[in-house]
C-alpha cells in the first residue's frame, strides 16, 4: 500500500514536470535558451531560402507588429533610383520641384501598397520570451514563393502595357490615343516598383527585363504629347498671375498651349475677381482677397470634364503686396486642383 501511494506520488511529480517544460518550451516568460535569430543569423533559416524580421516588444501583438516592420523596411526602395528609372519612360521628372498633371503619382504610396501585398505571405516562424518578459519574434518570407507571385505580377503588367500601346497605335482621336498611352505609363510604374521588390526577394538581386523598350516608348509618348493643344483663356482682375500659373503647369506636363481657341483639343477658360475684406488689424496690415472660377472643356465633344473654385485672402504691410501674394498662392491652390482634373479626365 505505502509502495502504492509512492507510485502514485512520482507519477505526479513527472506530470507537474511535463507541464512546467511545456509551459516553457511554449514561450512563456523566460522559457528556454534564446535562439540564434534573436541576435542574428539562425541556420534553421538561411537567407537564401528565407527573408527574416525580427522584432519584439512586451506583448506578442507587438512583436508581431515588430517583426512584420522589420521585414517591410527590407523592401523599402530607394525613391530617387525608382525614379530614376521611370524617367526613361517619360512623364516622372518635375521641373524646379514642381508637379504637373503629368506627375502626380506617389511612388512612395505605390510601393506601400506593393509591399503589404508581398508581405501577405509572411509567417510567424518562432516567438521566445526573454526571462525579462520581452517576446521576441521571427517573421520569416519565402523567397521563392514571393519571387513567383512577383514574377507573375511582372510579366501581367508587360502583356498589359504591350497591348495598351498596341491599342494606342489604333486611335484615330489625339485624345483616346493618348489616354492608351498614359495608360501604359502607369502600368510602367506599377512594373517598376514590383521588379524593384523581385530583387529584393531574388537570391541574386534579379529582376526581369522589360519587353517594352524604354526609348521606343519616350518617342511615342512624347509625339503623341506634342500633338494635343489647349488654350487657355481667363479674364478678370489679376488674371495674369492665374493665367500663368495654368500655363506653366500645362507646360511642365509636356502639353502644348495655344493663343487660339480654334484647333485646340482641351479648352481652359474662367475668371478672377477680387472681392471686399471686412477686417481690420491694429498691426497696420491691409487685407486681400480673390476668388478664382475655372472649368475645363474637351472641345471635341464640348463636354465640361473639370471645373474648379478657389478663394484665397492674404494680407501685408502693403496692399499691392497683399494682393500680389494673394493671387499668386490662389495660383498655386488652383493649379493643383486643375493638375488633379486633367489627370482623372485623361486616365479614364
Amino acid at each position: 500500500m505505502k509502495l502504492s501511494t509512492l507510485s502514485r506520488m512520482g507519477m505526479l511529480c513527472v506530470g507537474l514536470s511535463l507541464v512546467i517544460a511545456c509551459a516553457t518550451t511554449s514561450g512563456a516568460k523566460g522559457g528556454g535558451d534564446k535562439p540564434a535569430w534573436v541576435d542574428g543569423q539562425d541556420k534553421r533559416f538561411p537567407k537564401e531560402k528565407v527573408l527574416v524580421g525580427v522584432g519584439n516588444g512586451d506583448s506578442r501583438n507587438a512583436s508581431e507588429e515588430d517583426a512584420r516592420a522589420a521585414l517591410a523596411k527590407v523592401f523599402r526602395v530607394e525613391i530617387n533610383s525608382l525614379t530614376q528609372s521611370l524617367t526613361r519612360y517619360v512623364g516622372y521628372t518635375k521641373s524646379g520641384g514642381e508637379e504637373s498633371w503629368l506627375t502626380m503619382n506617389d511612388i512612395s504610396k505605390l510601393t506601400k501598397t506593393y509591399t503589404n501585398q508581398v508581405l501577405e505571405g509572411v509567417q510567424i516562424a518562432e516567438r521566445w520570451t526573454s526571462p525579462r518578459g520581452t517576446v521576441y519574434t521571427l517573421a520569416t518570407l519565402d523567397r521563392n514563393a514571393a519571387r513567383n507571385r512577383l514574377e507573375q505580377q511582372v510579366m501581367d503588367l508587360d502583356s498589359n502595357i504591350i497591348q495598351l500601346v498596341a491599342e494606342a497605335d489604333k486611335q484615330t482621336d489625339k485624345i483616346n490615343k493618348l489616354k492608351m498611352m498614359l495608360r501604359a505609363l502607369e502600368k510602367m510604374r506599377q512594373r517598376e516598383v514590383l521588379n524593384s521588390q523581385l530583387r529584393v526577394v531574388h537570391v541574386l538581386g534579379r529582376g526581369v527585363d522589360s519587353e517594352m523598350n524604354p526609348g521606343a516608348f519616350d518617342g511615342k509618348l512624347t509625339a503623341i504629347l506634342a500633338t494635343i493643344k489647349v488654350y487657355v483663356q481667363i479674364s478678370g482682375q489679376g488674371e495674369g498671375k492665374v493665367k500663368q500659373a495654368i500655363v506653366e503647369s500645362v507646360t511642365r506636363g509636356r502639353l502644348q498651349v495655344q493663343d487660339m481657341q480654334d484647333g485646340a483639343d482641351i479648352i481652359v477658360r474662367g475668371s478672377v475677381r477680387g472681392m471686399p475684406v471686412n477686417r481690420s488689424s491694429n498691426t497696420g496690415f491691409k487685407f486681400a482677397q480673390f476668388e478664382a472660377k475655372l472649368e475645363m472643356v474637351n472641345a471635341a465633344t464640348g463636354a465640361t470634364f473639370g471645373s474648379i473654385m478657389e478663394r484665397r485672402k492674404e494680407g501685408a504691410k502693403d496692399l499691392l503686396d497683399a494682393k500680389n501674394m494673394c493671387l499668386m498662392r490662389l495660383g498655386k491652390n488652383i493649379v493643383t486642383k486643375f493638375n488633379t482634373e486633367l489627370h482623372n479626365f485623361l486616365l479614364k
